[in-house]
């Protein structure tokens, strides 16, 4: 796999985890977006891969295995709206069920 992660995907973490409010991600939605866009073309060179080894992964378009950005903060004592990682995550089957085997992708800026 030759996929490298370009150094404003990295920036673009660090920056949603310096400043997480909803003004800063309208205005920089588009540098957000493209570093999501980088993690699904990662998981798109790494699903058949995966699939190679381990045959109860089912066929996913990567777009489906990519968590959402925004937070649910209904419950939450802390309301930052932005998660600080992008993640993506590849099921055992072809739903997302509870207590389903997978494989969990998490990049986060420290």
């Amino acid at each position: 796999m030759s996929k490298c992660f370009s150094k404003d995907f990295f920036e673009c973490l660090s920056d949603i985890r310096l400043n997480n409010n909803s003004t800063w991600y309208q205005e920089n939605k588009v540098r957000v977006n493209s570093a999501r866009k980088e993690m699904e073309e990662f998981a798109n060179l790494l699903i058949p891969m995966v699939k190679n080894f381990d045959s109860n992964i089912g066929v996913y378009e990567a777009k489906k295995t990519m968590y959402r950005q925004h937070r649910d903060i209904r419950f939450s004592k802390d309301k930052s709206s932005l998660k600080t990682y992008i993640s993506s995550v590849i099921f055992y089957g072809i739903d997302k069920k509870i207590n389903t085997p997978c494989y969990y992708i998490h990049l986060e800026d420290v």
